[in-house]
């Protein structure tokens, strides 16, 4: 089985890699800026999932990173937005 720092970073990965293939392809460089936000959200969640068995302490931490993780990623994404 693998464990669950290892899915974490493939998932992670993934999803920076295809956002990367599409930053080229659109010749963007500022959508992967924007990712990174959303880049803690995916790994804060998919921890949380991979725990199973989810405490307070747990799903509290979670939050504040998903809700920093979004401010984040609509902060950057707005600045850009346009140029």
């Amino acid at each position: 089985m693998l464990s669950h720092f290892l899915i974490i970073a493939l998932v992670i990965a993934v999803y920076m890699t295809g956002g990367f293939i599409i930053a080229q392809l659109k010749q963007r460089n500022d959508i992967v800026d924007s990712m990174w936000g959303l880049g803690f959200v995916i790994v804060a969640i998919t921890a949380l999932i991979l725990h199973g068995e989810a405490t307070f302490r747990m799903i509290a931490l979670a939050s504040v990173v998903i809700i920093w993780g979004g401010r984040l990623f609509f902060h950057i994404a707005r600045r850009n937005h346009g140029k």
